[in-house]
């Protein structure tokens, strides 16, 4: 009997979608997808950096946070005026990717004093994991409520073909 109940309940439940009213169909005609393939097209280390993620998702009419990439410290605190707080500060660096698995992360940062304070933790992390060599620079974004943090991945692998990646965001991924 659980196989004619799972059929019957299957068969229900197509019944209700058909009863559904139709969707509407995007309206695309923003998209840039030859900003998007010269995005892509400039990347030199297979990863994009993340400046050109924020291009490659806006070609495409995502929006994205206020974000500024940092290489110069010195620049670190105009960068945050401008992006404006309660920002998160990252780590740039194409050797780390799990930032938050060294102390690489640091989330609602309320003003100046908070940001000094992040970086100093983020250079003792760092040179605790051995890792100070590796830092590139910072990524600065602004801090975004609400929603749901979600993690979009993708790779061409060899011999496999494109690999797409898609699920929880944050320390999730």
């Amino acid at each position: 009997p659980e196989s004619a109940v799972l059929a019957l309940s299957r068969a229900a439940r197509y019944g209700e979608w058909l009863r559904r009213e139709p969707g509407s169909a995007p309206d695309l005609r923003d998209i840039a997808p030859a900003r998007a393939r010269t995005v892509v097209a400039e990347c030199e280390s297979g990863w994009l950096a993340p400046d050109q993620v924020r291009d490659l998702l806006a070609a495409y009419g995502l929006r994205v946070p206020r974000m500024e990439v940092v290489r110069d410290p010195a620049q670190l605190m105009d960068a945050a005026a401008r992006v404006g707080y309660p920002l998160a500060l990252k780590l740039l660096s194409k050797q780390v990717v799990h930032k938050t698995d060294v102390g690489a992360v640091f989330l609602n940062l309320s003003g100046p004093d908070a940001l000094r304070q992040a970086l100093d933790t983020m250079a003792a992390n760092l040179a605790r994991h051995n890792l100070s060599a590796e830092q590139e620079g910072f990524v600065l974004q602004e801090m975004v409520a609400g929603g749901v943090e979600m993690y979009v991945g993708m790779t061409q692998a060899p011999g496999f073909g494109a690999l797409l990646a898609f699920g929880s965001g944050g320390t999730g991924v």
